[in-house]
């Protein structure tokens, strides 16, 4: 399977302590190209539409900390990529600036969220109630039209957003449902695009092929020619393309 087949994916890793882990193991599962981004050290420009997929990960920073460059940078890019309906996965604080994008408000929360906790799950087949292992001191409020998948005493857990959940067209697990089956999708349906591509283009071959195997036969000696020794070898060229004029040449 060639890189063009593949799922493109880009981590958007904040510094050393916060790695992409199991995030990797699972995309590299899916045969996934990915493509890690230190946006907090790096400063190249990223287009969302080069990828499938933009996960966020984890910070010991603030989602609402704008003196860190880097916020900005990624808030602005995050934006970019709901514009283009590229599929955004926000871990932890990636969660968070996600949720400040797309309008809602992130903030220190009353109390934090240290150790194996469970979560109040309202899709409990998406998201079980856990135990699952927290390190929260801020929180934040659901962007408008989302809706919550499972939730804590401090605030939401895990939510999701999308043109047609906030139009009531699908429900969060037929929006989940789509996105993964869109996911493996992607893959088959480009393998079939170049397929259609490369048989295109053997057909149109074979037709001109065909036009040619179909012009009359005929070799006619130049003005002066003479005969050549036995066993001269020849070489070849053709030249022109609507009359085949074939040079040869003794070696």
């Amino acid at each position: 399977m060639s890189q063009m087949d593949r799922l493109r994916a880009l981590i958007l890793q904040h510094e050393d302590s916060t790695p992409p882990g199991l995030i990797s193991e699972w995309l590299g599962e899916h045969g996934a190209v990915v493509d890690t981004f230190r946006i907090d050290l790096e400063d190249r420009e990223v287009d969302p539409i080069d990828y499938d997929l933009i996960v966020s990960l984890g910070s010991e920073f603030a989602a609402f900390d704008d003196t860190k460059p880097f916020v900005a940078r990624e808030a602005a890019l995050m934006r970019r990529a709901v514009d283009a309906d590229v599929s955004v996965l926000g871990l932890c604080f990636g969660g968070q600036l996600l949720a400040r994008v797309l309008g809602g408000k992130v903030f220190r929360a009353e109390k934090s969220e240290i150790g194996w906790l469970s979560v109040k799950s309202r899709d409990p087949v998406l998201v079980p109630d856990g135990p699952w292992f927290q390190w929260h001191f801020d929180t934040f409020t659901v962007p408008p039209g989302a809706q919550v998948i499972a939730e804590s005493d401090v605030g939401p857990a895990a939510f999701v957003a999308g043109r047609m959940v906030v139009s009531g067209s699908l429900t969060i697990g037929d929006f989940v449902a789509f996105n993964l089956l869109l996911a493996m999708l992607i893959v088959p349906l480009r393998s079939l695009g170049m397929w259609v591509g490369q048989a295109q283009r053997a057909t149109a071959s074979g037709e001109r092929i065909f036009e040619v195997m179909d012009e009359p036969e005929g070799v006619d000696d130049r003005p002066g020619a003479g005969e050549l020794p036995a066993g001269t070898f020849l070489e070849a060229e053709i030249i022109g393309s609507q009359g085949y004029d074939l040079i040869a040449r003794p070696i």
